[in-house]
């Protein structure tokens, strides 16, 4: 019988009968699934490609987890989900100048100050199983020299003429409390170049030479070694902070006083503070649908990057070789991509960015970091890891994928990783695949990558799967122990909604006794963290249950188009008698 008196026979029993239908349906849908197996997630000859070569063979020693830092823990609903992160550090507010229920934490007439508020931050820090850095200010209302009608009363010189033995009482109180609950760590003032401050550098640089002896006589008296530092300064990177930084330290090294740390913040969007802020007045308060006159986004700046990470711990560094006596530790106490509301700090798009620059910053060789903020609090705020309903954010995981990253940072390379072209990008920032790559003591490796994409001409940040932003990537990585043949791989995606992790796996290919490979594809903001198990690991087999399922359903499915073909056939023969 040939194919076309097969058909015609056929057909008649494929619209009777609904099972041969199903059976052609599940047949279609395996030759498809095999199409989807045989190439990679969103892949295409087109694409822009990276490689990546990770060596496990050499270590570069442990990777920072002082880095895992958060401003001001505020409420017990934060305290499980962040303890899950593996918190490490919490900048916290002495608050000197606060009340409680109108009644001031410091007694102006008999000189006592109530820790109250202190200990309730100190508590959930402590729950939280993190250490406290304790920041030592503002002024309280009856220390306040320098009053102004455009700053809080707080924000003026506390120890001035008399006021200084206050002062300083104050300061010894605060000191004896906070070291015997374990506090070890003190700031003192914050952005004192900025807002925070009206009383000057002269008048800052007494008050820093006062607070910090205080603290140290406390400690000294204590029989515990505290760390003292500063200036948590609002900005590094412009020549009027940097000369703040110079004459501080100048001053600091010529008088023989404590440095622990130096201190700084940055929000990298910088100065276009998110739409409310800095910009014309077409984009204030419309977010992300208003065009500033030049027709680019409003919350969008020129000069984003992630790279001013790398920049100002370097120049830090640089400045403090003239001042061969000091050997403070660098800190980013409070940071993050946009300091307002910006949409762009609730998609994939901040996750990729944290993540971008926490790379800048370890490489350089930054020793802390503390993100602001932990909750987003209300509607007209992003700040934080946790949205209004103290759900984590897509940024939040990428904090927790760095906490995965156990043992030691080994040696990685990466090609191309910051110049990769893209379509439709006319302001030429580009984008870039970023990965640091980590092996713990049981051998297993864990590489992070990103694609941070710092402008997106179409206004999809973090939110879209697919474009011309996707990134093919392969991965090259050489163990000394035999890998187990699937990467589990846990993923944050761009998304428009709150469904923005994944899990999946990869096949992994030995080329060699010693050399494994695999590939992946990113898209834009995208992060994956690919774990790669020893051989003798438990190790996901996720992807090779859908591959036997794959090849049971296909032969089922035809199994039952040949039992209905030969059920035609036996028809058609009996009419033919």
């Amino acid at each position: 019988m040939t194919s076309r008196g097969l058909s015609k026979h056929l057909l008649p029993h494929i619209r009777r009968n609904p099972l041969l239908i199903k059976a052609f349906a599940s047949f279609m849908l395996v030759v498809l699934s095999f199409m989807a197996v045989g190439s990679p997630r969103g892949v295409g000859a087109s694409l822009p490609s990276v490689n990546i070569t990770v060596n496990t063979s050499q270590s570069l020693g442990p990777i920072n987890k002082n880095v895992l830092g958060v401003n001001q823990l505020g409420s017990p609903n934060e305290l499980t989900t962040m303890k899950k992160m593996g918190l490490q550090w919490v900048r916290i507010d002495a608050s000197l100048e606060a009340e409680t229920n109108g009644v001031p934490a410091y007694d102006c007439q008999s000189g006592i100050w109530n820790p109250s508020i202190l200990a309730s931050r100190l508590a959930l820090t402590k729950q939280a199983g993190a250490n406290p850095e304790v920041i030592v200010d503002y002024s309280p209302s009856c220390l306040a020299t320098k009053p102004s009608q455009y700053a809080s009363p707080g924000y003026s010189p506390p120890d001035i003429g008399a006021n200084k033995a206050k002062w300083i009482s104050l300061i010894t109180q605060l000191a004896t409390y906070a070291i015997q609950n374990g506090v070890r760590d003190f700031e003192v003032w914050n952005e004192p170049d900025w807002l925070f401050w009206n009383g000057g550098l002269p008048a800052y640089l007494q008050l820093y030479s006062d607070t910090s002896q205080a603290l140290e006589a406390v400690a000294k008296k204590d029989g515990v070694t505290i760390q003292v530092g500063v200036p948590a300064l609002a900005n590094v990177t412009n020549s009027m902070d940097m000369n703040w930084l110079d004459t501080f330290l100048a001053y600091v090294a010529k008088n023989n006083l404590p440095l622990d740390f130096i201190s700084w913040h940055d929000y990298s969007n910088d100065p276009n503070s998110g739409p409310q802020g800095g910009l014309p007045p077409l984009c204030n308060f419309q977010f992300s649908t208003a065009k500033s006159l030049n027709g680019t986004p409003c919350y969008y700046t020129t000069t984003f990057s992630t790279s001013s990470y790398r920049d100002e711990v370097n120049q830090v560094k640089n400045e403090l070789k003239n001042y061969p006596k000091l050997h403070p530790l660098l800190w980013i106490d409070e940071w993050n991509m946009d300091a307002e509301f910006d949409p762009r700090e609730n998609s994939s798009f901040d996750a990729a960015f944290a993540l971008s620059a926490l790379e800048a910053a370890t490489q350089a060789g930054v020793d802390r970091m503390c993100w602001y903020n932990v909750w987003d609090g209300d509607k007209n705020s992003a700040f934080g890891l946790l949205n209004n309903s103290f759900q984590p954010k897509p940024t939040y995981y990428a904090f927790f994928f760095w906490s995965q990253m156990n043992g030691n940072i080994v040696l990685s390379n990466i090609n191309n990783p910051n110049s990769l072209s893209f379509p439709n990008d006319p302001f030429g920032t580009g984008g870039g695949v970023g990965e640091i790559a980590a092996k713990d003591s049981s051998g297993t490796i864990r590489i992070l990558i990103y694609n941070f994409v710092p402008y997106d001409s179409q206004n999809n940040f973090g939110q879209r799967i697919g474009g011309p932003y996707v990134v093919s990537v392969n991965l090259n990585v050489a163990s000394d122990k035999s890998l187990a043949q699937s990467a589990s791989i846990n993923q944050i995606l761009p998304s428009s909604s709150n469904k923005f992790l994944a899990i999946s796996n990869s096949n992994v290919i030995q080329k060699s006794p010693s050399n494994y490979s695999l590939s992946l594809s990113l898209n834009e903001d995208q992060v994956d963290l690919v774990t790669l198990s020893p051989e003798n690991s438990p190790s996901p087999t996720h992807s090779l249950k859908g591959i036997y399922l794959i090849v049971t359903g296909a032969c089922a499915a035809i199994l039952l188009i040949l039992m209905l073909i030969i059920r035609v056939m036996k028809g058609v023969s009996r009419q033919n008698r």
